[in-house]
């Protein structure tokens, strides 16, 4: 089989390719020169396989490309035309492309030598162990080293899948910029990044979102965190984050917010900044910083440090009045989920209402250098205060006079349902 010097060469499969094939299963043996000079020349010379491993991760397979032939297995037409301004190369039909590991089937492929530009369309498939990628198209621009799929994208490697609307590969930076319907799951970290727009690193596992995004950590069928914010920067590996900017945290009856959120899962460990405020239920708590610990993923303790507060209302049914405590940082211990005590220290401040079988009986309003409240059943059972301690025992009657004096309740910047 020979391909004649001229601006147009046709081979299609009921020729000499057909008859090959029928040789050969697959053909790559016994394909005549011409037809492994035309393979060649179109993908061996241009690595534009290999750039397109890069973009998922099938680097390992290409390592050196030239001691792994390129072989074409299949295709039902070749031809090759004379362009405005160079030679363009088709393969069209049914395309099978492999080399070493790698598989790549599709329905056409295009070089375009002038352009420096590589073209694959239709269910386009890139296979090799481990790792697998799909797309209506792919593209390879040769003289920026970078490669381009689109519609439908797919990516599968190792434990994460990532779906999206269109990937841009930037050799140089070895970096995948994500566009539309961005959605990044981690399998084996139980971990979905969502968003419009965002990047992905596969060398470290690291995933950035930047337009409208989501990160849903699953903990167990019943349990998920979810965390939003303008940017979240996510290490899978790591079960790190970095949200900026509007943030908001939820995990089934707490929720967060802020402007900034260091999250550490393998320390156990969150910081909240920028007017934090944290919610658990109709417990109230905020500062200039918030670090939260965590153990066998459950939260055991929080430290609130600077102009801390904590407030809860005394009737489950009504926002006011309300038991609230200040001062300089706050300590709060939990055991089993549920609030054990409080440890404020630094002007430190307490107002709590006391209650008799739902009866009224008053309020106590006491302050000093140290407190520490001890809880039972949700209620405050025992209190300790320590350093230039001052108290103030209101009757029933007087109730409201505790209140004008301490302001309204906890946070007034947020519109939280107390029905709920």
């Amino acid at each position: 089989m020979a391909i004649a010097k001229a601006d147009r060469a046709d081979v299609q499969a009921g020729g000499e390719v057909s008859r090959i094939l029928q040789r050969n299963e697959f053909g790559c043996a016994l394909l005549g020169k011409s037809l492994k000079r035309l393979v060649t020349c179109c993908f061996c010379q241009t690595l534009g396989l290999t750039f397109f491993a890069f973009l998922i991760g099938f680097h390992s397979a290409l390592v050196c490309w030239a001691e792994a032939p390129i072989e074409l297995r299949r295709a039902d037409l070749l031809r090759t035309e004379q362009g405005p301004v160079g030679i363009i190369r088709y393969l069209d039909g049914d395309v099978w492309i492999t080399q070493d590991t790698l598989s790549i089937t599709g329905d056409h492929a295009v070089y375009d030598e002038a352009a420096g530009q590589l073209l694959f369309t239709g269910n386009v498939h890139f296979s090799e162990p481990a790792r697998q990628f799909w797309a209506d198209q792919a593209t390879y621009y040769e003289r920026d080293g970078r490669a381009t799929a689109e519609g439908n994208v797919r990516i599968e490697q190792d434990s994460v899948v990532i779906t999206c609307d269109k990937v841009v590969y930037h050799e140089a930076r070895r970096e995948a910029n994500l566009v539309g319907a961005v959605r990044i799951h981690s399998l084996r970290e139980k971990a979905v990044l969502t968003g419009n727009l965002g990047n992905y690193g596969r060398q470290d596992e690291h995933g950035a979102m930047t337009q409208n995004p989501r990160l849903v950590r699953y903990f167990s069928d019943e349990d998920s965190m979810v965390v939003t914010g303008r940017v979240i920067d996510y290490r899978f590996g790591q079960k790190s984050a970095l949200v900026t900017d509007s943030v908001h945290l939820q995990r089934n009856d707490f929720d967060a917010w802020g402007q900034r959120l260091a999250y550490q899962e393998e320390g156990e460990w969150a910081r909240l900044t920028g007017n934090p405020l944290l919610q658990r239920k109709q417990e109230v708590m905020r500062a200039d910083t918030v670090d939260a610990y965590f153990q066998n993923e459950r939260i055991r303790r929080v430290l609130l440090y600077g102009r801390a507060a904590a407030s809860a209302p005394v009737d489950s049914l009504r926002a006011e009045p309300e038991n609230r405590i200040t001062g300089k940082q706050m300590e709060l211990l939990f055991k089993g989920g549920e609030l054990d005590s409080i440890h404020v220290r630094g002007n430190a401040t307490s107002v709590y209402y006391v209650r008799e079988k739902e009866e009224k009986r008053g309020a106590n309003k006491v302050s000093g250098d140290v407190i520490d409240l001890w809880m039972k059943n949700g209620q405050i059972n025992w209190i300790y205060v320590e350093g230039g301690t001052e108290g103030i025992f209101y009757p029933q009657q007087l109730e409201n006079l505790v209140q004008s004096e301490e302001g309204p309740a906890l946070p007034p910047q947020r519109n939280l349902d107390w029905e709920k």
